[in-house]
């Protein structure tokens, strides 16, 4: 499948030292109600005109460095600070990068779940 959003679709993996997020190969049934959030346990920054995720507390073991954002898995990020759902992510997607929404929903729900995966993002009930 090709994406709209370059580099939305998202695999995390190690490079160097940086854990980069982008390709996919994970799908996941997620339920479009559910609502997710960020945990507090990422610093999200951007350095040199890149958006970087630094973890903090027991992640640090996990991810042994940084995690790397594109400009759409960044705006996804900051989104989720609030809890929102799968509908709300792509509509917000949408408005935000121009695209359809059945574009946005592919790319956005290949992304959560691998942040549900690596337990970046908490369900929030």
């Amino acid at each position: 499948m090709t994406s709209l959003l370059p580099g939305v679709k998202i695999n995390i993996g190690m490079s160097g030292s940086a854990l980069v997020l982008m390709g996919c190969c994970l799908i996941m049934k997620i339920d479009n109600n559910t609502k997710y959030q960020t945990k507090p346990n990422f610093i999200h920054r951007k350095v040199g005109g890149n958006d970087i995720l630094i973890p903090i507390a027991e992640n640090v073991a996990d991810f042994n460095g940084f995690i790397e954002l594109n400009p759409t898995a960044a705006f996804i990020w900051d989104f989720l600070k609030n809890p929102v759902n799968a509908n709300e992510i792509r509509v917000a997607l949408a408005a935000e990068f121009g695209i359809d929404e059945a574009s946005a929903e592919a790319d956005a729900k290949e992304f959560r779940a691998s942040l549900i995966e690596h337990k970046m993002i908490i369900e929030v009930r």
